[in-house]
Parts: C-alpha cells; sequence; structure tokens
C-alpha cells in the first residue's frame, strides 16, 4: 500500500473554521473585470482591486507593503460567459478578455482555516511537524494548473518561517495524513540505533501498536524504517537520507 503523499502544491483549501465549527461552504461573489488578463486559480489568494473587483494577490512575505500584496480570502471557482455566449462555471479564471460577466466565488470568512502543501525555496516538496504550530509562515508563489485549475500556492518549510507579525498564513495544526508516516520513519530510525531496553521496547511499539486515522501508514512507515536501517547496516550518510522529503516520498510510493 503507498502512502498518502502530496506531489505538487494545490494551493489553499478550506476545510475547517478556527473555532472548530465545521466549514460549510459558504463564498462570496466578488466580480472581476473584463479587462482583468490574469489566471487565478482555485486555492489562490486574492484581493480586492479599484472598482471592488477580485484579483490575485502577490503576497509572499507581507501583505501590507503594497496593494498588490493585500488580502481578502481565497478564490475556490468562478462563473463567467466565453466568447459563445455560453455561461460557464469553472475551477479557474482563465484570464482573458473572452471570458466576460465573470464572478469570483471566495472564500473570505476570518474563521476559515485551510489546508496548504509545504514546500523548499526551489518549489520542492517538504514538510513541517508539530514545533511549526502557532509560527507563522510566507508564501510561495506558483501558476496554476490549466488542466486541474488548481492553484500551485504554497507555504515555504523554512524560508521566512518564525513570529514576524507581517507574514501571511498562522500555522494552527499539521495535517496528519502526510505527518505520520515522515514521523515513524524518522523516530523508528533513531531507535533502531539505540540498543538500549527501553529504546527496544519503544521501537517494537511504533512497529505494530497505532489507533486512530491513518494509524496504518505510521505502523507502515516504522516497518520501512526497520528495514531499511537493517538493509543499509546502519550506514549514518544513508542514514541521513530520511531528512530529506523528496527521498522519502519516493520511497513511500513505491511500497
Amino acid at each position: 500500500m503507498a502512502y498518502p503523499t502530496v506531489s505538487a502544491p494545490y494551493g489553499l483549501q478550506p476545510i475547517n473554521r478556527v473555532d472548530g465549527l465545521p466549514y460549510a461552504g459558504a463564498v462570496r461573489q466578488v466580480p472581476i473585470a473584463s479587462t482583468y488578463n490574469t489566471a487565478i486559480f482555485n486555492g489562490d489568494i486574492v484581493r480586492i482591486a479599484a472598482g471592488g473587483t477580485i484579483q490575485k494577490s502577490t503576497v509572499t512575505v507581507d501583505s501590507t507593503t503594497a496593494a498588490a500584496n493585500n488580502t481578502v480570502g481565497v478564490f475556490v471557482g468562478v462563473q463567467y460567459v466565453n466568447s459563445q455566449g455560453q455561461t460557464v462555471q469553472a475551477q479557474y479564471y482563465p484570464g482573458n478578455a473572452a471570458a466576460t460577466s465573470a464572478v469570483a466565488y471566495v472564500v473570505d470568512d476570518p474563521m476559515a482555516a485551510f489546508k496548504v502543501a509545504v514546500t523548499l525555496s526551489n518549489g520542492a516538496m517538504s514538510t513541517v511537524n508539530q514545533s511549526a504550530v502557532g509560527a507563522n509562515f510566507s508564501i510561495r508563489q506558483g501558476t496554476g494548473s490549466n488542466t486541474t485549475g488548481d492553484s500551485a500556492v504554497s507555504v515555504y518549510a523554512t524560508n521566512g518561517e518564525g513570529n514576524a507579525a507581517a507574514l501571511p498564513v498562522r500555522v494552527i495544526a499539521v495535517v496528519p495524513d502526510t505527518q505520520a508516516n515522515a514521523t515513524a520513519f524518522r523516530e523508528v530510525i533513531k531507535l533502531k540505533a539505540d540498543t538500549s531496553e527501553e529504546s527496544q521496547a519503544r521501537l517494537e511499539t511504533w512497529m505494530t501498536v497505532a489507533d486512530g486515522d491513518y494509524s496504518e501508514y505510521s505502523i507502515k512507515g516504522a516497518v520501512d524504517a526497520s528495514n531499511y536501517y537493517d538493509q543499509v547496516e546502519g550506514d549514518f550518510d544513508k542514514l541521513k537520507l530520511s531528512y530529506e522529503w523528496a527521498w522519502l516520498q519516493e520511497l513511500f510510493n513505491k511500497s
């Protein structure tokens, strides 16, 4: 069984509210000017432009430094009239003058919580652990997919992470489906190197006991880590590969 992995950024996806209530799908409809020629993808951060219309925000590290970096919410779809006069409801706005009477669907609830992928500064997929909760992160912009309609926006794993109030994203939780496998694999690698009775008992627990959502991925990650440690005979340089997200993801996809 393969692990649940994230192969590419997908923008921001509303999943809940900060106060614990479920996200019910509420959106605000805001017009897009017919002269606006920039594509907006599902999950892109957007802003209110002059005239009260929606545009894609270019925010990275500070949403207050320029009007283009302002934010009002997240784009999750659009309705427009195409060049044939047909009304189209779509995942993304194509960004051309052929799309008229366009109305963006925007999640602008200040209590909304979003899921977003983590990348390195070069765009490679990455991950964070529980220690990231409470930190502020910067945004990595990207060009979305005309095929899926999804955004390519992500947050940086290490660039700009900290407590600076200007950073646009606050981490309130770590998504478990991408955390469980990496956490188990790395923890078991450390335990395998320690031959103490306590560590060996913890190792056995990691490899046999789990409960709740994604528990099977935790056990699978632990078993894979134990097998890998034995395979490389504890070679330190090879074990360090477990801290590279791209390497972990490739290994998980093969399992």
